[in-house]
Parts: structure tokens; C-alpha cells; sequence
């Protein structure tokens, strides 16, 4: 999956790996088939992914995707499609986020 993307920087913050990649708009359809098809099954755990671009946000599940913005006021839906509430929090979510997240200096 990871070699049709450009990897950007890794973090392990306890269990939970948070990969930054950057994908071309030409690709971002097929990256995110892609991502589904190779997610664990969503009857065994609810595992999600999350893209931003501007004020974009999408939001991806292994059967779904939602297409937000970074204003957690538009989050309603992904929300209530039943991951705990304190997992949601779609961070880092601008550039200026994931550069401190990820203590990159270009993305």
C-alpha cells in the first residue's frame, strides 16, 4: 500500500501508528480503494484513516468514507458510525499540525 503513496514520516505513539503520506489528487481514489480493500475487516475492530487538504478532511473506514472539514462541527456523521468518541479527534489534521506532530520541516 504504502509504496503508491510518498512517505513523509513515521510516530509510534503507544499502539497506534500514525503514518504521514502524501498522494497526488490523480491517485487519492484509488489510494483509498486501495486502503479499504487491505483494512482490517470491520466486524473484527473499527480501524480508520484520515486525509486532509486544506479545510478538507476525509475520513476513511473499511466500508466507508466521509468526506468532511477540519471544523469538528461537520464531524457529526463519522462520528456516530460508531468509533469512540476520544479516538475521533482526526490529528493531526492542517499541515502546520502534522509538521509538529511528525517534527517535519517539509511536507
Amino acid at each position: 500500500m504504502l509504496s503508491i503513496v510518498r512517505c513523509g514520516a513515521k510516530r509510534q505513539v503507544g499502539t497506534w501508528e500514525f503514518v504521514l503520506v502524501s498522494v497526488g489528487s490523480d491517485m487519492l481514489a484509488a489510494t483509498l480503494t486501495m486502503l479499504q480493500d487491505n483494512m482490517m475487516d470491520i466486524n473484527d475492530d473499527c480501524w480508520y484513516a484520515h486525509f486532509f487538504l486544506g479545510p478538507e478532511l476525509i475520513i476513511v473506514y473499511q466500508d466507508r468514507v466521509f468526506s468532511v472539514t477540519v471544523d469538528r462541527s461537520t464531524w457529526t456523521k463519522p462520528i456516530e458510525y460508531g468509533i469512540a468518541l476520544e479516538q475521533l479527534d482526526f490529528h493531526p489534521r492542517t499541515v502546520m499540525d502534522a509538521r509538529s506532530f511528525f517534527d517535519a520541516t517539509g511536507t
